[in-house]
């Protein structure tokens, strides 16, 4: 009989007896996120500076001024970026590219008993953000609430689940990570043939 790794079954006992603190998921969360996505062509950020996109025409490139004197720069999904505000999801699992960070998972947690409606809107702005950063075609968000996660696609819709409660995070979240991570893995691999 195999034994399940310290970290798995912390995962479990997250579950099983809820913590009071949203922090106290991440330490599981990371692990389980850095083992799945453990290829070299993927990198897990935690708790990320997410900017908003500059709008389109803002920004001239021909002006010879620097973004920084307009208030820009660039982030690391090369999006000229404003600086006035940003968003700090969880976790954010992006495709390294030659010249950008492709955004493949957004992580959002939230303790047993927070709202899901407020943590739901607070998801929804990651996502809106993301979807302008030309997200990866497998880009699913995740909103881990507690004992339970539900995921969203890039355009805010929510995976159908049965009776609409979601999936336990315990069982289920490694495989929803490892589809992604297998769909993406095997497209890279086409791609360099």
């Amino acid at each position: 009989m195999t034994q399940v790794p310290a970290w798995k079954e912390c995962l479990n006992q997250l579950h099983l007896n809820p913590p009071h603190y949203e922090a106290s998921w991440y330490g599981a969360l990371d692990k389980l996120v850095n083992q799945v996505f453990a290829e070299d062509c993927f990198m897990v950020k935690p708790q990320p500076k997410l900017r908003r996109t500059a709008p389109v025409g803002e920004h001239n490139d021909n002006d010879n001024q620097p973004f920084e004197d307009e208030g820009f720069s660039i982030d690391s999904m090369g999006a000229p970026v404003l600086s006035d505000s940003y968003y700090e999801p969880d976790f954010i699992i992006v495709l390294v590219d030659d010249d950008r960070d492709i955004p493949l998972l957004c992580i959002e947690v939230k303790k047993e008993g927070e709202s899901y409606d407020a943590a739901r809107f607070q998801l929804r702005n990651y996502i809106e953000v993301l979807a302008l950063k030309d997200p990866h075609d497998e880009f699913v968000a995740i909103l881990v609430l507690g004992g339970t996660f539900y995921r969203y696609s890039a355009s805010g819709r929510r995976a159908p689940t049965a009776d609409g409660m979601g999936w336990e995070t315990a069982e289920n979240l490694e495989e929803s990570f490892e589809k992604v991570a297998k769909r993406v893995l095997r497209e890279e691999g086409k791609r360099r043939r």
